[in-house]
């Protein structure tokens, strides 16, 4: 597994609400632009985790939201699943294992989701490594919510994780 952090200018403020960033633009580029695109193309899920005001983080706490518990049994599922559904094969043991040649055998999409598909692989140039990634990425998250089929909500939901946080 390969995990990136990064901050999103030289100075780490760019997008805090609660500090101003001082970079100029020409800075922010070059900063940005160390990480390669063929590097980029390269990681399923860019999330982007910005600053909270300390107001924002206790109201989050009153919030009733989903428990470690409740997300470790849902992830034990989708891992169960995926565990079932390539037993057949030595080389599959989850989605991210899906090879180009069984894409479309695992990532099945209807007529919406294909449209949608072509739409994003066009409007995103996405590569096909890029667009093979946005299909395992919505298996998985269809797996997390017990799915057989992918969905345009899935899909949708996968298309943000490849682009968060990159400029185009």
């Amino acid at each position: 597994m390969l995990v990136i952090a990064s901050n999103p200018c030289p100075c780490g403020n760019l997008g805090n609400p609660q500090k101003e960033c001082k970079c100029k633009k020409s800075r922010i580029d070059s900063y940005q632009d160390k990480l390669s695109g063929p590097i980029i193309d390269r990681i399923d899920l860019h999330v982007v985790c910005g600053a909270i005001e300390m107001r924002e983080f206790d109201e989050k706490n009153k919030i009733e939201e989903e428990s470690s518990a409740t997300i470790y049994e849902r992830v034990q599922k989708a891992r169960d699943i995926q565990y079932k559904r390539y037993i057949k094969f030595s080389n599959i043991n989850c989605n991210a294992d899906i090879n180009p040649e069984s894409i479309d055998r695992y990532c099945k999409l209807g007529a919406q989701e294909r449209a949608l598909m072509n739409k994003a692989g066009n409007l995103l140039k996405l590569s096909a490594r890029g667009y093979h990634k946005v299909l395992k990425v919505a298996r998985t998250i269809a797996d997390l919510a017990n799915e057989k089929d992918l969905k345009v909500t899935h899909l949708s939901e996968a298309l943000q994780y490849r682009f968060a946080g990159f400029k185009d």
